[in-house]
C-alpha cells in the first residue's frame, strides 16, 4: 500500500471508530479498560506471512493465534472497538481499499 493511501485510510479508519464507537472519546485499541474493570488481552495486527495480508490475533503473551481473515485481498489496519467486541479494518476486497467492520473472531465482515 502507498504511503498516501495508507495514512489516508488509518486517519478515516480512526474519526469513523472515534465517531461510531466510543462517542467521540478516543481509547487505545489494543488493550482498552472495560467498565467492569478488566482489559482487553489480545492484539490485533495484520501479517503478510500468508500473503497478502490478513488480520489476526492473539493474546498478549504472544499465545492464541487466531486468523480472522481470509481471502485474496489486502487486509490491514486492525483496530478493536472500545469493549473489544469488534474489530475494523481496511481492505481491497472490492477493487478499492475501503472501511470494513467485523466481530473480534472474524465473523460477520461488514463493508462501511
Amino acid at each position: 500500500m502507498k504511503p498516501g493511501i495508507l495514512f489516508v485510510s488509518l486517519t478515516v479508519l480512526s474519526l469513523i471508530l472515534v465517531a461510531i464507537c466510543t462517542d467521540g472519546k478516543a481509547q487505545n485499541s489494543d488493550l482498552q479498560a472495560r467498565s467492569d474493570s478488566t482489559f482487553i488481552e489480545k492484539i490485533a495486527f495484520y501479517s503478510e506471512r500468508n500473503a497478502p495480508a490478513e488480520i489476526y490475533t492473539m493474546n498478549l503473551d504472544g499465545s492464541g493465534l487466531n486468523r480472522l481473515t481470509t481471502n485474496n485481498a489486502e487486509d490491514q489496519c486492525p483496530a478493536f472497538s472500545p469493549y473489544g467486541s469488534r474489530i475494523a479494518l481496511c481492505s481491497n476486497r472490492d477493487g478499492n481499499y475501503e472501511l470494513y467492520v467485523m466481530n473480534n473472531d472474524g465473523s460477520n465482515q461488514i463493508r462501511l
